[in-house]
């Protein structure tokens, strides 16, 4: 289910000049199905934990794409 949920890190990568990658707190903005907004998600340890989990939270509130925050 969580291949039908694009990540998108353009914003990232524009404020970082680079992908992201390391360990830390992340935040994501969640685009939720139409008519219902955004949802905020954030995640602490390295960026493919906090990815996996943040997948793991889309698909639980339906969410489509998932933008990783700078």
């Amino acid at each position: 289910a969580s291949s039908r949920v694009e990540v998108s890190t353009t914003e990232y990568q524009f404020a970082h000049g680079r992908m992201p990658r390391g360990r830390g707190l992340w935040f994501f903005t969640m685009r939720l199905r139409p008519g219902r907004g955004e949802s905020q998600f954030i995640a602490e340890g390295t960026y493919a934990e906090a990815r996996k989990a943040a997948l793991v939270e889309a698909c639980r509130v339906g969410a489509t794409m998932i933008k990783v925050g700078s």
